[in-house]
């Protein structure tokens, strides 16, 4: 599954390149059209052909946490940072065999948190 922005692909989620049963979250970014050394993984940690995950990015920050299971109450996995404000508007998913989902209206929930 594949998160973009207005300037292309800047998040994926799925199965590593050379272990189709390990998970991980490469960051794209806005920057990233070219080679693989430009992204940065993050291995879940996790074996197995499905997964439910969760994903909870700050926009103002660029920080993002992944959890296992739905919600931010499943067990946190992995996280990093990416590019602020990032202001996702489609999702791809891809099965590995051509056969492409898009999604172009996207539902998300805001929360706004206050800092003291």
């Amino acid at each position: 599954m594949s998160l973009f922005d207005g300037e292309g692909e800047v998040l994926f989620f799925g199965d590593k390149g050379s272990d189709s049963y390990s998970w991980e979250v490469l960051t794209y970014g806005k920057g990233y059209r070219g080679p693989n050394e430009r992204r940065t993984a993050y291995d879940l940690a996790i074996q197995g052909s499905e997964a439910t995950f969760t994903i909870r990015y700050r926009q103002r920050t660029g920080a993002f946490e992944v959890f296992r299971g739905w919600g931010v109450r499943g067990v946190p996995i992995a996280k990093g940072l990416t590019d602020p404000d990032l202001r996702f508007d489609r999702v791809r998913v891809k099965n590995g065999k051509g056969g492409d989902f898009s999604f172009t209206k996207l539902r998300v929930s805001v929360i706004t948190e206050n800092h003291q």
